[in-house]
């Protein structure tokens, strides 16, 4: 079971670091990449930029980094939850900042869609952070977390390329497609380690049950 945790955990570092990566190739056409968008940009009749807008295209190639390191510390709960819920939390803040900025762009093509969808984020977030933490953190694992997290990359993945294709209407270049696949990969990747971690605890469980009673 250990080769198994290691060599998924090695997988989800590799998504990653693919997907921190992307953040540095074309994204939609040879000049735009999240590197470039870090730096400002022109969207919907307007132009977005500023240290909100920064993080905001900084967010998901650091979460990629930070989810394998929150499991590589898994040892040590406290610093792993505080790392990656908190960071966690940050980037809702700064993605509900980016997104009232956003939402008031003259000429987006579907502001509706991109409001519900916002909204949609936001609740299905809060809702998920909730349910996790309720049982208090002696009880969470922080793969369950990391699993979250994860999801939640891939979603910012997938909302990304439909706004390319629906405001855009651009073909996809390199940086989209290497960044999608980094965050699947990193989300099937923490999806397995979890449960090589749900079935090493049952395991462990089950074992010290059978001991407990032989003894008896």
């Amino acid at each position: 079971m250990k080769s198994l945790e290691r060599l998924s955990l090695l997988v989800a570092t590799a998504g990653g670091v693919v997907v921190a990566l992307s953040f540095f190739l074309p994204y939609e056409d040879l000049s735009w990449s999240g590197f470039r968008m870090a730096q400002g940009y022109a969207a919907g009749g307007g132009f977005l930029a500023g240290p909100v807008v920064a993080l905001f295209e900084t967010a998901p190639a650091i979460c990629g980094l930070i989810i394998p390191l929150s499991l590589a510390l898994r040892r040590r709960k406290a610093l792993a939850f505080f790392i990656l819920l908190g960071y966690l939390g940050c980037w809702l803040g700064v993605g509900v900042l980016y997104s009232s900025r956003f939402l008031q762009l003259p000429r987006l093509q579907a502001p509706s869609l991109w409001a519900l969808a916002t909204m949609a984020v936001v609740a299905t977030f809060v809702l998920l952070i909730w349910l996790l933490v309720r049982r208090s953190i002696s009880e969470l694992s922080i793969s369950r977390l990391a699993v979250f997290a994860a999801v939640f990359l891939a979603l910012s993945q997938l909302l990304s390329v439909i706004f390319i294709r629906v405001e855009d209407g651009l073909l996809l270049n390199y940086g989209a497609v290497t960044s999608t696949v980094g965050a699947t990969a990193l989300l099937v990747a923490v999806v397995f380690f979890h449960h090589v971690q749900k079935y090493c605890g049952n395991h462990d469980a089950g074992r010290d049950s059978n001991a407990g009673i032989s003894t008896m």
